[in-house]
């Protein structure tokens, strides 16, 4: 879907008619009718329907209520991994006996995103980062794993929920391979194409510090556990908590 949009997108609208909206919406916001030059904004009015309008631009203000809270998500689970498994502060995988949720990862990301939206509305400092090759590179390395899950931990796909077949062969092999192979190549794009506007030098230098720093910090967590007795790789050979 993702990458038929784009194809679509660049026959209907073009790609100088894109890298255009872009560039305008970046350079000269006030010269730039729309809040935004996604796609999705400009098929709303390309459309020259009032009905059609109303429809998809609603749907844009929707799916901002979904990537608020997947995205809340994503951090808070992520810090009480981290906490779980030894990787961060015990505390922060601390959950409330009163309402069963991880306050203390929710507070430490409550305080990162309001600092965080702060410089995104304040400053140009993160104006031209985007997210979208690193995250891309994490799913795809999920998917593949998922795909060989059934053969490299049989004992682990044997005993789990995710035990389903389809003329003998895991699901999640059958689903995981293809979503592998379109993560792959929308990584591709995103790092090889300018037309993204995704690969500037100083987004490609986060995209590679991001995966640095997560692997220093690692190493070095996995060490200091290592003075305190604290086997890391035997926690990561249990299936996780939740």
């Amino acid at each position: 879907m993702l990458i038929l949009t784009g194809l679509f997108a660049r026959l209907a609208i073009g790609t100088e008619g894109l890298l255009a909206a872009g560039w305008v919406s970046d350079a000269l916001p006030e010269s730039f009718p729309l809040a935004y030059p996604w796609i999705s904004t400009l098929a709303s009015v390309m459309a020259d329907n009032i009905l059609l309008t109303v429809i998809i631009n609603f749907a844009a203000i929707v799916m901002t209520t979904y990537v608020a809270a997947s995205t809340a998500i994503y951090g808070t689970r992520g810090l009480l991994a981290w906490g779980i498994d030894g990787m961060a502060p015990e505390w922060l995988g601390k959950v409330s006996e009163k309402t069963h949720s991880p306050v203390n990862a929710i507070l430490v990301t409550g305080v990162i995103a309001t600092i965080t939206l702060a410089i995104y509305s304040f400053t140009d400092w993160i104006r031209f980062l985007q997210g979208m090759a690193g995250m891309g590179l994490v799913f795809l390395v999920t998917t593949l794993a998922a795909a060989l899950l059934p053969f490299y931990k049989r004992e682990v796909y044997e005993n789990s929920p995710a035990k389903i077949e389809v003329a003998g062969i895991p699901l999640i092999t059958l689903t995981g391979i293809p979503g592998s192979l379109g993560l792959g190549y929308v990584v591709y794009r995103v790092i090889v194409d300018s037309d993204y506007g995704a690969n500037s030098p100083i987004s490609m230098a986060m995209f590679i510090a991001v995966f640095v720093v997560g692997a220093i910090w690692y190493f070095v967590a996995r060490a200091i556990r290592r003075r305190q007795g604290v086997n890391l790789d035997a926690r990561f050979e249990e299936i996780p908590i939740e």
